[in-house]
């Protein structure tokens, strides 16, 4: 083995690439051919949007190896077999993770095959500030917790683990589920943009705010690897955000679908044009609908801006504001941006939600302004709304 560490930088999306790199930038760090080797996994993304990150990533990280792993392919007992691999052909131990995923299963296997390994955990959107599914851990494992990983982890990563699986079967597979369940590799640190909002149980971590002079270059950056110019709007112009509503909430998606084309409705009114940038993932023919029900009036469709996050396309000084229902840019907007953010009302009380749910918009009604109070676009004042 080579006396140098082996870095993995685990990119999941667009935003969070972002947020890696700010991460690492103010960290100090500088992702070389010699010790890193960037994966790319996007879990439920399409395979056309897998290969575009991929083509960034080699563009941004030039001589650096970047790998990709399908979901089906990485959330299987292959995990370890992939990481021992990875350690044997680079001729290095595998001594530092940053991700914006820090529980998965990743961060768990790596627990066995090298439990000194540092584990840096970067912000992954709203769900690392829910407490009932925060991504970072809520525990250190224990000597006795880990004591299993420690008698396995020699064999695990070695060539020993495939024979291991043959030889014991089902039993060896729950056996390496139980000890990967119960060891969650430890948090060396975090890299956040809402610290203040984090779950207590989290206050032991040691916590680093990403600035934001650090996240407006990353933010700049990431425009000139696209080739991207932002829009300059000469009108009052809102940017409305859609949300998964049918993934969310079922068979309510209609009846709360029909109240935000009363809000949208409301800002046209108010004098500001609308532009809807609809969820990725959200059925089509709501947009077709949006269309067809405010043709005439100010509402444009965003442009489908290719790989590029809310805050990379539409965070420029002359956007008078943002609005969604469950969207993390109206915590990001105003915050890093300037750009003040409003959420629609959501009607709790007709709609059974997770705890999980619940949580998101608690923490959304505690620190985002309803619609109501966005002012009529005359009325707006356009000041110098630098972050300070």
């Amino acid at each position: 083995m080579a006396s140098k560490g082996l870095k993995i930088l685990w990119v999941t999306g667009t935003w969070q690439y972002i947020l890696l790199r700010a991460a690492l930038a103010q960290h100090g760090e500088r992702v070389t051919p010699e010790e890193w080797v960037v994966i790319v996994s996007g879990g439920r993304s399409t395979d056309a949007f897998l290969q575009r990150l991929v083509d960034l990533s080699v563009q941004a990280f030039p001589g650096v190896e970047v790998l990709e792993l399908r979901h089906q392919e990485f959330w299987q007992h292959a995990t370890y077999a992939f990481f021992v691999n990875l350690q044997q052909r680079r001729g290095a131990r595998i001594e530092a993770i940053w991700s914006c995923f820090p529980t998965e299963q990743q961060s768990r296997a790596l627990h066995i095959i090298q439990p000194q390994c540092q584990n840096w955990a970067v912000e992954d959107g709203l769900v690392t500030y829910a407490p009932s599914f925060s991504t970072l851990p809520r525990f250190t494992p224990s000597a006795n917790q880990v004591w299993a990983a420690r008698q396995l982890g020699p064999l695990l990563s070695s060539s020993g683990l495939q024979p291991l699986l043959r030889l014991t079967g089902p039993l060896g597979r729950r056996l390496i589920r139980w000890i990967q369940f119960r060891n969650p590799l430890p948090v060396t640190g975090y890299y956040g943009l809402l610290n203040d909002l984090l779950p207590d149980y989290t206050r032991h971590l040691p916590q680093h705010q990403i600035q934001t002079d650090v996240l407006q270059a990353e933010v700049d950056a990431y425009r000139e690897l696209l080739g991207y110019t932002p829009p300059v709007f000469e009108r009052p112009t809102i940017l409305f955000l859609g949300d998964n509503l049918h993934s969310i909430m079922g068979d309510k998606a209609e009846e709360v679908f029909e109240l935000t084309l009363d809000w949208l409705q409301h800002v046209l009114d108010l004098g500001y044009d609308v532009y809807w940038k609809p969820h990725p993932r959200a059925a089509a023919h709501l947009s077709e609908r949006l269309d067809a029900r405010f043709q005439g009036q100010r509402f444009y469709r965003a442009p489908d801006i290719d790989m590029a996050p809310a805050e990379v396309a539409y965070a420029v000084p002359s956007l008078s504001g943002v609005i969604s229902m469950l969207s993390s840019a109206c915590f990001y907007f105003p915050r890093f941006f300037g750009i003040p953010s409003y959420r629609f009302p959501f009607p709790r009380e007709e709609i059974e939600l997770t705890r999980q749910l619940e949580e998101v918009l608690d923490l959304s009604e505690a620190h985002i302004p309803e619609i109501s109070r966005l002012p009529a676009a005359h009325a707006a004042q356009r000041t110098d709304r630098a972050p300070s």
